[in-house]
């Protein structure tokens, strides 16, 4: 679904299947949530649009196919990509865990194609693993704000134990220093 201009409706449209680049996966929509943020994009509320724009940044699904350099994900993995499509990665915001702050990103369904379509490719390094025991319907909404709400430990808890796979910018938690409650992060899971 397009939307062509700001204030336009969104319009069915055909495109072909596209392929992942080197650093990159192509993932098949399973499911997509729909946010106010959408409909403010449509309306023509953030200046940074780049229309026509495939809308959508709440987006679950599997892996179709990977990029030549990409040995974190596999074909039929199960992923969730947010509105952060790509940061810069060098800035002190992006060294720090901080992309959300980074004066280069670029937002998925926004400046690039969301998941308002059934394939779209994503940079691997900013998709994270939806585990088994979440519907992918139901998981969907978790990549707005919670969009790192996935590579929580408590998130993995309640998730039977599953570990996130998400390589971008070697998280501070994977290295061995997770967010808990000697860093203001409270020691449970976000459902308590």
């Amino acid at each position: 679904m397009v939307c062509r201009h700001a204030g336009d409706p969104l319009i069915l449209e055909e495109r072909p299947r596209p392929s992942p680049a080197s650093d990159e996966i192509l993932i098949r929509t399973r499911a997509c949530g729909i946010c106010h943020g959408d409909l403010m994009a449509q309306a023509g509320a953030f200046p940074f649009v780049n229309f026509p724009i495939v809308l959508g940044h709440e987006i679950t699904g599997t892996v179709e196919a990977v990029g030549a350099e990409v040995s974190s994900w596999r074909k039929g993995d199960r992923v969730g990509l947010s509105v952060l499509f790509l940061t810069c990665g060098k800035c002190k915001h992006c060294r720090a865990g901080n992309e959300n702050l980074c004066a280069e990103w670029v937002w998925t369904g926004m400046m690039k194609d969301g998941g308002y379509q059934e394939y779209l490719c994503a940079k691997a390094g900013y998709v994270v693993a939806i585990p088994e025991i979440l519907d992918l319907a139901e998981a969907a909404p978790l990549l707005c704000a919670g969009c790192d709400s996935l590579q929580w430990p408590g998130a993995r808890r309640i998730c039977g134990g599953e570990e996130s796979r998400s390589d971008r910018n070697g998280r501070a938690w994977e290295s061995g220093s997770s967010p808990d409650a000697s860093n203001g992060w409270p020691d449970r899971s976000p459902i308590d």
